[in-house]
């Protein structure tokens, strides 16, 4: 999944300044490779946010967003386990960019949830910061660079345990339609990707391609 930009005002002379609405839609998923690909589980998120460019480098961000999980249908039916948690997950995010030094950009987010599913086990807050570094033109007669970054999250309802996750690899930039391909190494650990398995935590080290749009 990914944002997709809907409208964007800007100035002629300064597209970095402006406002921009996007939606928002992902899906992510485990499955089990020693048990024919059954899912274990996957959660679908959506949202609306609204961005504004001030200048120099800084932006915010408002937005709601929507997270549903739940439990496969194999793996239902394999362990007899259902929804653990019936984890639904609706907020109001708030979030700071800022780049710097041409080829840095640091952020800070915070979510507040107006609606949960299951108030026993599942609290409002929480938070969201991190760091990338991007430079390009070192390979490939100009065309690729490389890229480093790091996010770490914490939920209230995970006792504000922090989840990082890390990334390095190669970029490949295409200004003149907007987009980039990256190619990477993943590092991730915290609690479960999965909002069901929330209370369990996991770590995996990955391989993987990306389209930025």
């Amino acid at each position: 999944g990914g944002t997709f930009g809907l409208v964007r005002v800007h100035p002629d002379e300064d597209p970095a300044r402006g406002f921009q609405l996007d939606i928002m839609a992902n899906f992510i998923g485990q499955f089990d490779l020693d048990h024919g690909l059954d899912n274990i589980g996957w959660d679908g998120l959506y949202g609306i946010v609204f961005s504004w460019g001030i200048g120099d480098g800084l932006a915010v961000k408002f937005g709601t967003s929507h997270d549903s999980s739940h439990v496969g249908d194999e793996y239902t039916q394999n362990t007899g386990i259902g929804r653990v948690v019936g984890y639904t997950r609706e907020e109001f995010v708030l979030g700071v960019s800022r780049s710097f030094a041409k080829k840095w950009r640091a952020y800070v987010e915070a979510g507040r949830a107006y609606h949960l599913s299951n108030r026993e086990l599942m609290e409002p807050w929480r938070a969201q910061v991190g760091m990338e570094y991007e430079s390009r033109g070192n390979f490939w007669g100009g065309r690729m660079g490389w890229y480093v970054a790091t996010d770490n999250s914490f939920y209230q309802e995970s006792d504000w345990h922090g989840s990082t996750a890390a990334q390095i690899g190669f970029v490949l930039p295409f200004d003149d339609i907007g987009r980039r391909y990256r190619l990477g190494v993943e590092y991730y650990r915290g609690r479960s990707m999965i909002g069901e398995l929330f209370q369990d935590n996991e770590t995996y080290v990955a391989l993987g391609t990306w389209l930025d749009f």
